[in-house]
């Protein structure tokens, strides 16, 4: 069996400064929320609640089919961190704003599991 291999809080900044958006985002929400790729890309509007800040895991997109979460227990309710409604409108047009607020920097969060939005 291959070892997991995790990055390191620097390298996970180094990629994600290198990403573009859909890319970025679906790589933050991940990060952010715990969330499976396969689910990521499979939420609508309809599951993402930026006013409560929260998404709902209700269905994964798996090669392009849309179907039910891995486990009975991947249908639930995660919080987001920092969203859109939080940002000032000049942060909003600003992609330096958006890796600013995945809160990484010398001495803060725990490893890469802490880089998300609005981290500390």
């Amino acid at each position: 069996m291959r070892e997991k291999r995790l990055l390191t809080e620097e390298q996970t900044v180094r990629v994600l400064a290198r990403l573009d958006d859909p890319h970025l985002l679906i790589c933050e929400t991940c990060l952010d929320t715990g969330t499976r790729i396969s689910e990521v890309t499979a939420l609508t509007m309809a599951t993402v609640d930026l006013e409560m800040g929260s998404i709902r895991i209700l269905r994964r997109n798996w090669r392009g089919d849309i179907d039910e979460p891995k486990t009975a227990k991947s249908k639930r309710t995660l919080a987001l961190g920092r969203t859109d409604r939080t940002l000032s409108d000049s942060d909003r047009q600003s992609g330096e704003s958006r890796r600013r607020g995945l809160g990484v920097s010398a001495g803060r969060g725990q490893g890469p599991a802490d880089v998300g939005l609005g981290r500390p």
